[in-house]
């Protein structure tokens, strides 16, 4: 059910809330399903809190979305709000020695690898290429063939939905599993967090966030519309090593194709929606289940 026009004429005028409703909301991922509904720009703690106040009393289901990278967008997304957030960032903490760095959770992957190789961060290689926030990769514990994002958190700042922080010291054992994390309870929003590093080793740090995006370029469809990878890997078997051999690589289904790079990825050529997205998983599923007895889990995030 909608929201309807007159809560959202309520919503809370506030220098560091920018809100977008029944808008066009293609733009938010990076797959690029067509589709409408609500976002709001927060930008600042202070920011959230309001919001999450005026989304209880109004009873709005809200989804944090950062990069959109892994998260799937429905057709008719008008009965929640989708959260992007923007706080401030002062760059230059990284010229100080330290060992560890306190970071918003909507800064970008792509500026910690800049930094990573700068100043020779061992341990934070492991986000080269991932194109998403911090706090996305957090809340799924996003990784490379160099390790997962748990391996350099020290601590984890959350919301929750009644606008109280909480600090978690990361225990990995204890706090993740495999692209997921066991620490959030529904309606937390993960704000900020401490990274740590192993050591300062330039030489290394440089030649594998090098050799990873050489590995990329020549194995993903970075260029195209997609969301990342698909399905999770059914360990130990590899979920497009599965789709490959059942030679379903290449294979379309409307303005959606399995990519010939990479056939965990799934390309949008044109203007699909979560419906299509959805035929074409099942179709997938289906013949890996069929052929291989497997049962293939998403990785991608579906709606709530």
């Amino acid at each position: 059910m909608s929201i309807s026009k007159t809560t959202l004429s309520q919503f809370p005028k506030h220098q560091d809330l920018e809100a977008y409703f029944e808008v066009e909301l293609t733009s938010l991922s990076t797959l690029r399903l067509v589709s409408q509904g609500n976002y709001v720009i927060i930008k600042s703690l202070e920011g959230l809190k309001i919001f999450l106040n005026f989304a209880k009393q109004n009873k709005i289901k809200y989804l944090p979305i950062g990069w959109g990278a892994n998260t799937l967008i429905p057709d008719d997304a008008s009965d929640w709000i989708y959260i992007k957030l923007q706080f401030p960032f002062d760059e230059s903490i990284f010229s100080e020695t330290k060992k560890t760095f306190f970071i918003p959770a909507s800064v970008s992957l792509s500026t910690l690898v800049k930094y990573a190789k700068k100043f020779g961060f061992l341990g934070w290689e492991v986000l080269t290429g991932i194109p998403a926030s911090l706090g996305g990769a957090i809340f799924m514990n996003a990784g490379t063939k160099y390790g997962e994002t748990e391996s350099i958190l020290q601590s984890v700042d959350v919301m929750n939905s009644t606008g109280e922080l909480r600090t978690i010291e990361i225990d990995p054992g204890r706090d993740f599993a495999y692209r997921k994390n066991l620490f959030l309870h529904d309606g937390d929003i993960i704000v900020a967090a401490v990274l740590k590093y192993e050591k300062i080793d330039v030489s290394l740090v440089n030649q594998r966030i090098d050799e990873y995006l050489t590995y990329r370029k020549k194995t993903q469809p970075l260029a195209s519309k997609n969301c990342g990878c698909v399905f999770k890997n059914p360990l130990p078997e590899q979920a497009g090593k599965l789709i490959d051999e059942i030679g379903l690589k290449g294979f379309e289904m409307g303005d959606l194709k399995i990519s010939l790079l990479h056939a965990n990825f799934i390309e949008n050529k044109g203007r699909a929606s979560y419906s299509d997205f959805i035929r074409l998983v099942e179709h997938i599923k289906r013949r890996i289940k069929e052929e291989k007895g497997i049962e293939l889990e998403l990785e991608v995030q579906e709606p709530k």
